[in-house]
């Protein structure tokens, strides 16, 4: 679905669209926050990588407000998650905006108090 509304005429997935970037972002990570939230038996291991997976083909395509405090809190959880697939599913997003929140916080734009 993400690829289809980011480049409807082509299959390649190499395009980063910025029409509408903040309001697709903001809805992907809402709804993968509410996705991820729950009992173990609901939200097991299979869910939290399928999430993370889609949201870094999200994020791939339209970039986020890096500033979101439930991304990057919902990245940080995942990465701590007892399961190592989680975990390594939430480093694929972490992979994905580490390099612009690097570059956002050495060139001031990005601040800890978030």
């Amino acid at each position: 679905m993400t690829c289809l509304l980011a480049h409807p005429r082509n299959p390649n997935c190499v395009i980063m669209s910025t029409e509408f970037a903040l309001t697709f972002a903001s809805s992907y990570i809402a709804i993968s926050n509410q996705i991820i939230t729950g009992d173990e038996d609901e939200v097991t291991p299979l869910v939290r990588q399928r999430v993370y997976e889609t949201l870094c083909l999200a994020i791939k395509h339209y970039p986020p407000d890096l500033d979101n405090n439930d991304l990057i809190k919902m990245t940080e959880d995942g990465m701590t998650h007892k399961n190592r697939t989680a975990r390594l599913s939430a480093g694929s997003v972490f992979s994905i905006t580490a390099p612009i929140h690097i570059w956002m916080f050495a060139s001031g734009r990005f601040s800890t108090n978030s």
